[in-house]
C-alpha cells in the first residue's frame, strides 16, 4: 500500500496493489469520517473503477509526496493502460503532467500519417472541433463570435471569447464529480498547412481569425483547448439501435444532472462542450 492518502474533497482514499500470480490487482478504499469515525466506505478491485477514480473526469486529488516520480511509477504499472501523464495530473503534479502529454501528443501528431480533420458531430456555435480518427482526443479552437458556418443557423448565444476561457477555467478548479472532461491548454502551436483537411482550413478562415494565423505553409493556433474523445450524446442516441442501451444512457443523463446539482453546478452554468454523458 501506498503509505501517503489521497485526498480530494470530503474523502482520504487509500491506494495500493495486490501482486498474485504473476498478475497485479489495483486495490483503492475510499475512507470517510463520520459521526462515529474514520471508516473504510468499500473496496474497488476492479481495474476499469480504480482507472475512473484516478482518470480525468474528476478533480486532482491531494497527496503528500516529495518525489512523485515513484509514485507516477507505481501508478503506472498498477494500470498500465493509462497514458503516462494523467496519473501525473491526477495526483496534483499537473504541469509535470501537461509536459508529459505534450511529448506524447507531439510525437503522435508527427508520426501520424493523417490529417486533421472536423469532429464527427453537430457543429457547434462557439468551438471549432476537430481531431484525428486515429487520435483520442480533440482540439478546439474558441471562435471569433458564436456562429454556425455550415448550416448558417442563426445563434441566440452572445458569449465573449474571455468568457468562455473564464468557464473553461471555472470547470478546471471545480469539482468535475466524474463527469466534466479535463483540459489541457496550449498557445502558439506551429503546423504544416498539410496536416489540416480543406474543410477544416474553410472553416478557420472567417471563424477564428484572432486565434488561428496563416503564415505561408504553416497555421499557428494562438490559443488551444486539448481534451479527451468522449462521444457525443445525440450521436450516441442516434446510431445506437439497441434500446436497452439508449435507455441506459438517457437514465445515467439524468443522473448525470443530479451530480452536477449536488455541486451546484449545471449545464447552463457551462454553456460549452466538454459534458461527458
Amino acid at each position: 500500500m501506498i503509505e501517503p492518502v489521497f485526498f480530494r474533497d470530503k474523502a482520504g482514499y487509500i491506494v495500493g496493489r495486490i501482486i498474485a500470480d504473476s498478475r497485479v490487482i489495483p486495490i483503492v478504499m475510499p475512507i470517510y469520517n463520520g459521526s462515529h469515525g474514520v471508516y473504510v466506505d468499500t473496496v474497488i478491485l476492479a481495474e476499469p473503477e480504480v482507472s475512473i477514480i484516478l482518470g480525468f473526469a474528476y478533480s486532482y486529488f491531494h497527496v503528500d509526496v516529495i518525489k512523485h516520480e515513484a509514485l507516477v511509477s507505481f501508478l503506472q504499472t498498477t494500470l498500465p493502460a493509462k497514458p503516462v501523464s494523467e496519473p501525473c495530473t491526477s495526483i496534483g503534479f499537473n504541469r509535470h503532467g501537461k509536459t508529459v502529454f505534450y511529448r506524447a501528443l507531439h510525437r503522435f501528431v508527427h508520426e501520424a500519417h493523417e490529417k486533421f480533420v472536423i469532429a464527427p458531430g453537430k457543429e457547434g456555435a462557439v468551438m471549432i472541433v476537430f481531431t484525428m480518427p486515429g487520435c483520442n482526443f480533440v482540439f478546439k479552437v474558441v471562435k471569433d463570435r458564436p456562429c454556425f458556418l455550415r448550416s448558417r443557423e442563426l445563434t441566440p448565444k452572445a458569449i465573449t471569447q474571455k468568457q468562455v476561457v473564464e468557464k473553461y477555467n471555472f470547470v478546471c478548479h471545480r469539482d468535475r464529480v466524474g463527469r466534466l472532461v479535463d483540459t489541457q491548454e496550449f498557445e502558439n502551436l506551429r503546423f504544416g498547412k498539410i496536416r489540416f483537411s480543406k474543410p477544416l482550413l474553410r472553416d478557420f478562415a472567417p471563424a477564428a481569425k484572432g486565434l488561428v494565423s496563416f503564415e505561408g505553409d504553416h497555421v499557428v493556433i494562438h490559443h488551444l483547448y486539448v481534451q479527451r474523445k468522449v462521444n457525443p450524446l445525440p450521436i450516441c442516441v442516434l446510431h445506437d439501435k439497441n434500446h436497452e442501451s439508449i435507455r441506459k444512457v438517457v437514465i445515467d443523463f439524468g443522473y448525470f444532472l443530479k451530480d452536477l446539482a449536488a455541486q451546484g453546478s449545471s449545464p447552463a452554468t457551462f454553456s460549452i462542450p466538454g459534458i461527458m454523458a
